[in-house]
């Protein structure tokens, strides 16, 4: 699904509209799970984009659900714990790769050859019991459907304003917290971002072209802290082989490379973070609440 198609429209009721993503969004994972291809990675990995989106729409009505936001969220929230296994599997096979098209490269052929075949083993492990994994999370989307269409609450332009600007000071809180603890905050400050990012992304009709460039720039800033998280979970990695990769440079060569990637893509993470969340969360929500205000949704053609 193209990330445009995630967005309200608000030529239609607001809550309507919601309940419509979220169930859209749900239905994509399930699709995507359930098709069992040779290789699961990349479905995977977009269902649990798919999940993340549902979730995000459930943090912004997190009021207006009231005590039913934890029998919608819970299963949702239990289902990305039940992949993340072996998307981190993947994860770390592909920073690799990224890191092996440096210029120079920042592994040599031999160690590169070694180091994945310890990744491919520890692959296959995690997807040794895949099928009962995606068939547990199965159910758990289901259950998360269920709630969903159960739910017959309301809500309005106002909620998801609000909704917008609290996920938008989480991330800015979470962003100062990372600055002064990376290794305690900085993970939690990579879901605040790519939260923020797809509630953002809801409101992309008010303005596409200003709101678009902002999502832009908050993806930027998502993949910028997802790179440096596989770059993490490769040095946790290489913290627990219990043999060298016998090639040169050996391993405490090549985790001390790896580390100053990851130090690099923080110093970008900060320069960017700083821009992203420049605004206070109420001039954000003032500023779209005008934006909203002075294009309700309406196409020009059917406005009387």
């Amino acid at each position: 699904m193209r990330s445009v198609d995630f967005a309200v429209d608000f030529r239609r009721p607001v809550a309507e509209e919601l309940r419509r993503l979220a169930l859209e969004q749900l239905d994509v994972a399930q699709t995507l799970l359930r098709s069992r291809t040779a290789v699961m990675h990349d479905a995977i990995h977009e269902a649990r984009r798919a999940m993340r989106r549902a979730r995000a729409i459930l943090q912004m009505l997190r009021p207006a659900l009231g005590e039913r936001y934890a029998t919608l969220a819970r299963p949702l929230r239990d289902a990305g714990a039940a992949l993340s296994p072996l998307r981190d599997a993947q994860a770390v096979i592909e920073a690799v790769e990224q890191l092996a098209k440096r210029q120079p490269p920042l592994f040599a052929q031999n160690a590169r050859a070694a180091l994945m075949l310890r990744l491919r083993r520890r692959r296959s492990a995690a997807c040794r019991h895949q099928a009962d994994t995606l068939d547990r999370v199965d159910a758990l989307l289901a259950a998360a459907r269920t709630a969903v269409v159960s739910w017959a609450g309301d809500a309005s332009d106002a909620d998801v304003l609000n909704g917008l600007r609290r996920g938008y000071a989480r991330a800015a809180r979470a962003l100062r917290r990372a600055r002064r603890d990376p290794a305690a905050h900085l993970h939690r400050w990579r879901q605040r971002v790519r939260e923020h990012r797809l509630q953002l992304e809801l409101l992309h009709p008010v303005w596409p072209e200003v709101i678009g460039a902002q999502v832009g720039e908050a993806r930027r800033l998502a993949r910028l802290l997802g790179a440096e998280r596989d770059l993490q979970l490769l040095l946790a990695l290489f913290a627990r082989l219990r043999t060298p990769l016998v090639v040169r440079p050996g391993n405490a060569a090549l985790a001390a490379r790896i580390a100053g990637e990851r130090t690099a893509l923080q110093e970008q993470a900060w320069e960017l973070g700083a821009r992203v969340f420049a605004e206070r969360p109420g001039a954000l929500a003032r500023r779209l609440a005008a934006y909203r205000e002075a294009r309700p949704g309406v196409p020009p053609d059917d406005d009387t």
